[in-house]
C-alpha cells in the first residue's frame, strides 16, 4: 500500500513540475519576453523620416503577405478536405501540395524583398545595432528579425 502512495505522490510531483516547465511560450511572439519593454525607435534612434518610410513599407508588405497567407490557409484547408475523402486521387493531393509550396516560396521571396528595402532605410550603424540587439533569442538561436516583419 505504501508503495502505491509513494508512486502516486511521485506522479503528482512530476506532473506539477512538467506543468510549470511547459507554461512558457514555445515560439516567439511580440508579447513574449524578448521585446516586451523594448522601444525600437529609441534603441535605433530612428528619425521621423525613417519612421514614416518604415511604416509605409510595413503597410505595403503586410497587405501583400496577408493575401498570400490567406491563399496558403485556404489551400491547406482544401488539402485536408481532400484527405478526408474515401477515394482520393493522389495527383489532386500532389497538385494542391505544389500550389501551397509555390505560395510559400512567394511569401519567402516577398519577405526577402521587404528586408532588402528595409535595409536601405536604416543606416549601417542602425543595422549593426539591430543585429547586436536582436541577434538571438532566449535559447541562443538566430532570429532573422521577425519582430520587424510586417506580418506581426
Amino acid at each position: 500500500m505504501k508503495r502505491y502512495i509513494v508512486l502516486l505522490l511521485t506522479s503528482v510531483l512530476v506532473l506539477s513540475v512538467a506543468q510549470v516547465a511547459f507554461s512558457r511560450p514555445f515560439s516567439f511572439s511580440p508579447q513574449s519576453y524578448s521585446f516586451k519593454d523594448l522601444d525600437i525607435v529609441k534603441v535605433l534612434k530612428l528619425t521621423d523620416e525613417q519612421i514614416d518610410k518604415i511604416k509605409a513599407l510595413r503597410e505595403e508588405y503586410y497587405k501583400k503577405m496577408q493575401d498570400i497567407r490567406i491563399k496558403i490557409q485556404d489551400g491547406m484547408f482544401s488539402l485536408q478536405q481532400l484527405r478526408l475523402q474515401k477515394q482520393v486521387d493522389q495527383s489532386l493531393i500532389n497538385d494542391k501540395k505544389k500550389e501551397i509550396n509555390d505560395l510559400a516560396k512567394q511569401l519567402s521571396d516577398l519577405y526577402k524583398e521587404y528586408w532588402g528595402k528595409l535595409k536601405t532605410i536604416l543606416t549601417s550603424e542602425q543595422l549593426s545595432k539591430l543585429s547586436r540587439s536582436f541577434g538571438s533569442d532566449y535559447w541562443g538561436r538566430k532570429f532573422n528579425y521577425r519582430f520587424w516583419c510586417p506580418c506581426w
